[in-house]
């Protein structure tokens, strides 16, 4: 997970809240969150899938996923920082819940 989801995540926050974004960095974001999106079933298919605090953090890592990789392709930054803002609040949830020396 860490191999996908960390460089996935990384350009999301990033360009969140960039003062200025170039057709490089949405094309960055677009393959970031393009990666995001495609990460979620090898995630669903982790032996904790079967705990219902996993599935809803999945749940709500897919909605967030699938937030971003829309703001990129309408290259709408407010859609992606909320997207990113979420992401970072649900991550958090589930690293506490399943990983709490997750960095």
């Amino acid at each position: 997970m860490v191999t996908v989801v960390a460089p996935a995540t990384k350009p999301i926050w990033d360009f969140g809240y960039a003062d200025k974004m170039t057709d490089a960095d949405w094309q960055t974001v677009q393959k970031a969150s393009a990666d995001l999106v495609a990460a979620m079933p090898q995630i669903a298919a982790d032996p904790r899938g079967q705990d219902p605090k996993w599935k809803d953090a999945l749940t709500k890592v897919s909605a967030s996923a699938d937030a971003a990789a829309k703001a990129a392709q309408a290259k709408d930054q407010m859609a992606l920082a909320m997207a990113g803002d979420a992401l970072v609040e649900q991550c958090g949830v589930c690293h506490m819940a399943f990983d709490p020396n997750a960095k």
